[in-house]
């Protein structure tokens, strides 16, 4: 323990500034590395299952932010079903199907730059890349809409990532 506050304590004077805390947790790999996403949450609105779009409580997944051409990774091994790109709605676009913790999901993702040619995959795989297709307008922060569930019978996706270990977070909105 010593040791480790002595390392602490040499890299807080190198940076010079005070460390936070002498108090260290130890982590496992899972605790530093669990799949997270933030909601999107800008001028023209919130990307919070059910949010209003065009005047109606109708959004029918989650957006979650993201950087231009920041890689999209697979929760789970699956299969891609198909694909595709629609100019005036969700862009390029790529529906899965993914095995997580033992259960199958599907996932709908939208907005997206390149998408991998790839026809299955396993976890962690990239299966696209973050974009700004479709109907995303100057105002919207960069995101990957996300939908779970069969077209026409999506289901929140919040409930369904939680419950495999995915966290989802509201990010810097303070409406959701």
């Amino acid at each position: 323990m010593n040791n480790l506050l002595f390392i602490v304590s040499v890299v807080s004077l190198i940076n010079c500034k005070p460390p936070d805390s002498i108090e260290t947790k130890l982590h496992t790999s899972e605790d530093l590395f669990e799949p997270a996403v933030a909601l999107r949450c800008d001028k023209e609105g919130d990307g919070w299952w059910n949010a209003i779009r065009r005047g109606t409580p109708s959004h029918k997944g989650i957006d979650y932010k993201c950087e231009n051409e920041e890689p999209i990774r697979a929760w789970g091994s699956g299969v891609v079903i198909n694909k595709g790109n629609n100019p005036g709605g969700y862009g390029n676009w790529v529906a899965t199907k993914q095995t997580l913790k033992g259960r199958e999901i599907r996932m709908f993702y939208g907005h997206l730059g390149k998408i991998k040619n790839d026809s299955e995959f396993d976890k962690d795989d990239i299966i696209a890349y973050c974009g700004r297709s479709g109907n995303v307008s100057a105002g919207v922060e960069t995101h990957v809409h996300l939908e779970v569930g069969a077209p026409g019978k999506q289901v929140n996706p919040v409930p369904v990532l939680e419950s495999v270990g995915i966290k989802v977070s509201k990010g810097d909105c303070d409406r959701l």
